[in-house]
């Protein structure tokens, strides 16, 4: 950690901001696989965490139902202010408030409390889409494509590993250890990012409301987000509500939601869409969009 310092500071002192040095993106990529396991995890961990509070099978599933549902919103809420204050401070702050939910999910003596604590984990999650941005920002333009390639491994690693790792832990340990360590892992990551991220001010001097009314204009000036990135939002969350997971086949489960504000989540896609044996479409409605080449770029 202390050659990751000393880097930045040398680089900051030669009259430059400073750049994503080689263990800096190592640390990057650590710290979004750590941070987005608790994404997936709960996921093989129904059958164990519905049972400890009593929970059938539709009101345990809304443990995952409410983390994507929380990571989304933190998307759309919170992503946005790192271009309206300090990124390290937004960062930090934000994995800070995440210690504290996985502490709460570890810790929850009742339901309510824990299916809002896993609410509140999914919401700081978000901070996985503020690291990537910022390492692209700090990383020259001839090297950027190399930087964000190896930080998003990590994600993936992390996301594969999410399942696994939770069943392990879980069937040695239990359930609840699993969230305390992750919340003391991320709680030591937060602690090392607040000394080597460099400070980043964005340029905008915008409003919060102005920033967030700004995705609609873009959508509308972008077709691309019109096109083929509406329908993966589109098929993601409803596939976060009901439950079924469409990218591994496995079966699928009764949504904890009304089936009418299941089907209204995805009302934008035609049904010929959905189906799988219409013209070899794929798993996905998102693989069946680009099967068709629709845009994914200005």
């Amino acid at each position: 950690m202390s050659s990751l310092l000393q880097s930045n500071q040398q680089q900051a002192g030669r009259g430059g901001s400073a750049e994503m040095s080689g263990g800096l993106t190592l640390l990057f990529a650590i710290a979004v696989g750590v941070v987005v396991l608790s994404l997936f995890a709960s996921q093989p961990l129904i059958g164990l965490i519905g049972p400890s509070f009593g929970l059938n099978a539709s009101a345990a599933s809304l443990v995952t139902t409410l983390t994507l549902l929380g990571y989304a919103s933190g998307l759309f809420l919170l992503v946005p202010l790192t271009d309206l204050a300090e990124n390290r401070t937004v960062i930090v702050t934000t994995l800070a408030i995440d210690v504290v939910a996985l502490a709460a999910v570890a810790c929850a003596p009742t339901p309510s409390l824990f299916l809002l604590a896993c609410f509140v984990a999914g919401v700081t999650t978000s901070a996985i889409q503020m690291l990537v941005p910022v390492a692209a920002l700090l990383t020259p333009e001839a090297r950027r494509g190399r930087v964000i390639g190896n930080v998003m491994s990590g994600l993936m690693i992390g996301i594969l590993l999410s399942r696994p790792t939770a069943s392990l832990v879980a069937e040695f340990a239990g359930w609840r250890w699993l969230y305390g360590a992750l919340a003391g892992l991320i709680a030591a990551l937060t602690l090392i990012l607040m000394v080597v991220i460099p400070r980043r001010y964005p340029p905008t001097s915008t409003s919060y409301p102005r920033l967030i009314g700004s995705m609609w204009s873009t959508c509308e000036r972008n077709p691309s987000c019109s096109g083929a990135h509406c329908i993966r939002r589109c098929a993601w969350a409803r596939s976060a509500c009901s439950g079924r997971r469409w990218r591994f086949g496995l079966p699928r489960r009764r949504s904890p939601l009304p089936r009418a504000v299941s089907r209204c989540l995805l009302w934008p896609v035609p049904p010929a869409l959905l189906s799988r044996r219409s013209r070899g479409a794929p798993a996905t409605v998102a693989g069946h969009a680009q099967q068709r080449s629709w845009p994914t770029s200005p």
